[in-house]
């Protein structure tokens, strides 16, 4: 503190002071996601982080503002994306388990993604952005589908996501929590 700080604090006890400073792994790594984006969902940076703390027997826990694979698609060639005829929103798209699948957020209907764009007659739909589903599905492949806890409102029920973080804080050896801002509920 400053010396006014500290005159403050011990003599007018206006201001707390700790003498002990918490250690070091109580302060998160927050990464630039924009600057050094790989394609997959986390930067190169943000995935050295993730493969450095594994390696030290660490548990991570990523924040991912989307759920699903992606926030959508979108044909490579003309742009259009699909949109839901109820809501009028774009549909989110999910790829778990297998299954590929368009669904609205807002009023739950969900279709099957096109194989042709009605638009242009185009073959070539993309994945645009990425979701809490697509980043646990790499991190699973690369570091094992035990070690990696997903949670959030497609993946699991209020019990589920409850056990969900009870496995990843009692996961022994290193492990990764992906999850949304349903988690801060």
């Amino acid at each position: 503190p400053t010396t006014v700080s500290y005159v403050r604090a011990t003599e007018k006890k206006e201001l707390i002071l700790i003498k002990d400073s918490p250690q070091e792994s109580y302060y998160p790594d927050i990464i630039e996601q924009k600057k050094d984006f790989s394609g997959w969902g986390l930067s190169d940076a943000a995935a050295a982080r993730v493969r450095e703390a594994l390696l030290d027997q660490k548990k991570v826990f990523i924040f991912v503002h989307r759920r699903g694979y992606g926030s959508g698609i979108m044909c490579g060639l003309c742009g259009f994306s699909p949109r839901c005829s109820q809501c009028d929103i774009p549909f989110v798209y999910h790829a778990a388990h297998g299954k590929r699948f368009l669904a609205c957020h807002r009023c739950g209907e969900h279709i099957e993604p096109p194989s042709i764009c009605p638009e242009c007659r185009g073959y070539d739909f993309k994945v645009v952005s990425t979701g809490s589903e697509q980043i646990a599905t790499r991190l699973s492949s690369e570091y094992g589908s035990d070690a990696v806890f997903r949670c959030d409102a497609d993946a699991l029920s209020d019990a589920q996501e409850l056990a969900s973080v009870q496995g990843f804080l009692s996961h022994q050896g290193p492990a990764v929590l992906i999850g949304t801002d349903r988690i801060l509920k």
